[in-house]
């Protein structure tokens, strides 16, 4: 695109100046009898107001061959007045201006100047549609309160997402709307881990998931449930931000059925060389390493999202004396499997990697496999609770497992 625009800049350049237009623009300036001083003042202002619509290097190809000669004859020298031109174009790029011209553009476009990158994207046909979506990478966004049509005023916020001045009510738990980008837009519920806010989330996704299949909420790309919000990206090729805002708070106004959760009772074997921090957490706590097993495994878990790495469960619902800070040096790689906690959260290590948590087991229920039809086991809502298997068990439900048997099914419950 810079490219394209160094060619058009350079060739009406060009034009102009064989016209002898930037001769007689700069002859005419030269009889206004500007002091030296004056001049820079007169073209730092013209810098300043074309830097913040057009870009940095085709104002420059346009404007030299009138503002080199001005500054020439005004006794400047030539090397420090490029440096003085290039310096106040590109902070006239990255000045206030710039951004409420943006701001701007995307009103008046719907939001539409980055529709080229969802033209690659479909309803996701692939791996299980949209439900494959929402098992996916967390999205910490957000998305005015209540199901009307008022349209979003924008700000930033630090997530990068855009806020609204509609913001989250925690005593009616009112959806917020928030922009983020171009071609997705957040429904948040809460401020902190909250169960009832989780379930609501994870109510919404699935109503938001039939509506894009019945063809009742057209441009749906994806979404991603997290804790709090759902991110749902869009085709505004399709449909427009203004459109579909309304849309997602109408359906999240609803009074949504709870979607059904399953439990899983996944075998553990605590201690040994993977449940590394067993021995150091039960001093930490001042227990024995069979009552923190007890109180661990005694615990029921909550998925509240998928998110980090494929499958990777963050649970919530351990008890405050299981909340431990993480390592505040994370160990370079911890196999799949892995059993931790880290903060108020625990966790089942999906593949290898490196990890600041503190592991207390290992299991060897695979919650990633790529070969299966459903590559991840558990999903937002589902429930966990663990149970001790000793070492010989374990080893025998591993090979079962690395043979590609489910060695574990769930229970359907209601979340």
């Amino acid at each position: 695109m810079i490219g394209l625009i160094m060619i058009g800049a350079m060739f009406l350049s060009t034009m102009i100046g064989y016209l002898g237009v930037p001769r007689y623009i700069a002859t005419e300036i030269q009889s206004w009898g500007m002091s030296p001083l004056m001049l820079v003042v007169v073209l730092l202002i013209f810098y300043v107001l074309l830097g913040t619509v057009m870009e940095g290097l085709g104002i420059i190809v346009m404007t030299l061959p009138i503002t080199l000669p001005l500054a020439v004859a005004a006794g400047y020298d030539k090397v420090w007045f490029g440096i003085f031109l290039v310096i106040v174009v590109e902070m006239a790029q990255i000045t206030p201006p710039v951004g409420f011209n943006l701001t701007v553009i995307q009103r008046l476009t719907g939001g539409q100047h980055g529709a080229h990158h969802a033209r690659h994207h479909a309803l996701l046909p692939h791996h299980g549609g949209l439900r494959a979506a929402h098992r996916g990478l967390p999205g910490h966004h957000r998305l005015p309160a209540g199901p009307d049509t008022r349209q979003l005023t924008e700000v930033r916020s630090p997530d990068g997402c855009g806020s609204s001045r509609n913001e989250y009510d925690p005593v009616t738990m009112t959806p917020s709307l928030l922009p983020c980008g171009d071609s997705a837009l957040t429904v948040q519920i809460g401020e902190s881990i909250d169960a009832e806010a989780n379930a609501r989330i994870i109510a919404l996704a699935e109503a938001v998931e039939e509506a894009a299949r019945s063809g009742d909420l057209a441009g749906v790309l994806d979404i991603v449930p997290t804790y709090r919000s759902l991110l749902v990206r869009y085709d505004p090729e399709r449909i427009r931000a203004k459109d579909l805002g309304p849309r997602l708070l109408e359906i999240a106004a609803r009074p949504l059925a709870a979607a059904a959760g399953r439990l899983w009772r996944i075998p553990c074997l605590y201690g040994g060389e993977v449940g590394q921090d067993l021995q150091e957490m039960a001093r930490m706590k001042g227990l024995s390493p069979e009552e923190l097993i007890a109180l661990h495994s005694g615990t029921d878990y909550r998925v509240f999202m998928i998110g980090f790495a494929p499958g990777f469960a963050y649970l919530g619902g351990q008890p405050e004396i299981l909340h431990t800070p993480r390592l505040p040096k994370p160990r370079q790689n911890i196999p799949r499997g892995a059993v931790g906690i880290g903060g108020q959260q625990g966790n089942i290590n999906s593949v290898a990697g490196p990890s600041g948590w503190r592991f207390l087991g290992w299991t060897p229920v695979r919650s990633f496999d790529p070969a299966r039809a459903e590559p991840f086991l558990f999903r937002a809502g589902d429930h966990i609770r663990f149970h001790p298997v000793g070492p010989e068990e374990a080893r025998a439900l591993e090979a079962r497992s690395a043979a590609g048997e489910m060695i574990v099914t769930p229970e359907e419950i209601r979340a």
